[in-house]
């Protein structure tokens, strides 16, 4: 081979090393430049695709293990294994990880169920106070595992939480949320839904205990007696600032007449589907200076009218959000298109109006009536009701009106185009619900 042969090749050579060498700065500088990114864009990063981002680059490993290890969902990791598996062997790696153990803020078990050859560990309460010290959430949603058994002997503490959701829980009763109210004392918000063993000493017991509380709902506590909201009202006349009743039927005047009376500072409230009365609604006076979501739905006991002239009259200082019946929506349309009523309301303002028990042909004229009524509207929800209709698919549905276009998803849908202003849904609570208890029908 020639001198010149050689030197060419020696040239083309080392050409390509530069080149290699370029190419590899360049990704290295891309790569550098997104590791400065990459903790920003992690919490929009869905949760499933975290751990594929660990692969990428071994430098992100310790920044997907914090987000992991600061919220475990054991649903979304699991991938040849429930969530029952992955579960039982995070409680089994706890002792041995103990230091990452108290980067664990949250806690969400509603997605695990037990099966007939499967079982969560009986101990993993008492692992879990052990372990995770610094908790600040634990969501038992629906959680048919806990039980009284589940609790520690032993005096225990979860100093750092604030968050609790017992809801749907079969085997809660108020021995064990007044145990757990004397070992979370930190409770700011919790939610006690659909308890059917909840007579009230155990929401009595977290009023008492408890001092920073401030939001609680009790939705369909159908054994709920009035001792739980008096003591409400007795301990939380100051911090208490989220309270839903909704489905609370137990409850009597006597109760809701004491809330009323101390409860001054609501800023959510829901009287929903109870036995309140008028003369107790007209006493909530945190309704017109501080409440901003309002919920008085389902109230069998005021008339549409009355409750629609009451609407009408009162002066809301902050009030947006409003849930009512369809019915007295109509009964506040007809009361202000009467001459002796001027539109001088409070409830101009309401910018999210919610409307259940929509019936059946309801006409599109009544939205624009709404939306003229309502002038600062965003967004309007009608709840449908269960059209007697609906039986047998419609096989004995009578003819529609063809006068007047009636509001249906597809009415709504041509709306929503029309104007960006407000956007209208209707919505099918019974039958979009998969829990079909009683306390939804």
């Amino acid at each position: 081979m020639s001198n010149t042969s050689k030197d060419e090749n020696a040239s083309t050579s080392l050409n390509i090393r530069r080149l290699n060498k370029l190419i590899q700065q360049h990704y290295a500088e891309k790569s550098s430049k997104f590791y400065r990114v990459f903790p920003f864009v992690l919490p929009y990063i869905d949760y499933n695709d975290i751990t594929t981002c660990a692969l990428i680059n071994s430098s992100y490993s310790h920044f997907v293990k914090d987000r992991l290890w600061s919220d475990p969902r054991f649903e979304k990791i699991a991938y040849t294994h429930d969530a029952l598996y992955v579960f039982n062997k995070f409680l089994s790696q706890l002792p041995s990880i103990q230091p990452r153990a108290t980067q664990i803020h949250k806690l969400d078990l509603k997605q695990i169920q037990e099966t007939l050859y499967d079982r969560v560990n009986p101990k993993f309460l008492q692992i879990i106070i052990q372990y995770c010290t610094n908790l600040n959430a634990l969501d038992f949603e629906k959680v048919e595992f806990l039980s009284a058994k589940s609790l520690p002997k032993e005096p225990w503490t979860l100093p750092h939480l604030t968050h609790l959701n017992l809801s749907y829980c079969p085997h809660v009763n108020d021995d064990i949320i007044v145990t757990i109210a004397r070992s979370c004392r930190k409770l700011i918000r919790v939610k006690l839904d659909g308890l059917d063993r909840h007579k009230g000493r155990g929401l009595a017991g977290l009023a008492a205990e408890c001092d920073q509380l401030s939001s609680i709902s009790v939705k369909y506590n159908t054994a709920m007696e009035d001792q739980a909201i008096i003591a409400l009202a007795k301990f939380r006349h100051i911090r208490l600032l989220e309270l839903d009743l909704t489905g609370c039927t137990k409850l009597t005047s006597t109760g809701l007449a004491m809330l009323a009376r101390y409860a001054a500072h609501l800023t959510n409230l829901s009287v929903a589907r109870t036995n309140c009365r008028f003369e107790e609604l007209a006493k909530f006076s945190c309704i017109q200076r501080f409440t901003e979501t309002l919920d008085i739905s389902g109230l069998k006991q005021i008339q549409n009218n009355f409750l629609a002239n009451w609407i009408w009259q009162s002066r809301y200082q902050q009030l947006r959000n409003l849930t009512m019946e369809a019915t007295t929506a109509i009964a506040l349309v007809k009361l202000s298109q009467q001459p002796q009523y001027l539109l001088d309301t409070s409830i101009l303002h309401v910018a999210k109006l919610k409307l259940t028990n929509l019936p059946e042909h309801t006409p599109m004229s009544y939205l624009y009536q709404l939306t003229n009524l309502f002038p600062r509207l965003t967004h309007i929800t009608f709840v449908r009701a269960y059209f007697e209709t609906d039986f047998m698919h419609g096989m004995y549905r009578p003819p529609s009106p063809e006068s007047e276009s009636c509001i249906t998803d597809a009415q709504l849908a041509k709306f929503n185009v029309i104007q960006k202003q407000i956007t209208a849904i209707v919505i099918r609570e019974r039958e979009d619900n998969v829990d079909f208890s009683l306390s939804n029908w």
